[in-house]
């Protein structure tokens, strides 16, 4: 891939309107995520509170 590639262009402007706050929070604040096709989650998981499922991943947060 290079920099005239269309891909690149896509993936570039994404990134700046995520790091211009342009583009919503679908996580909703989520510090961690993990996969529900885990066998089990994540031991850490446990310790979050849980914010949101998209799909078979589990967004959560550390509670400050």
């Amino acid at each position: 891939m290079t920099t005239t590639d269309a891909t690149f262009a896509t993936c570039l402007c994404v990134a700046e309107a995520l790091l211009e706050g342009r583009w919503p929070d679908v996580t909703k604040g989520a510090t961690h995520y993990y996969s529900t096709l885990l066998a089990t989650p994540p031991v850490w998981a446990a310790r979050l509170t849980a914010r949101l499922k998209i799909g078979q991943r589990e967004f959560s947060f550390k509670d400050r």
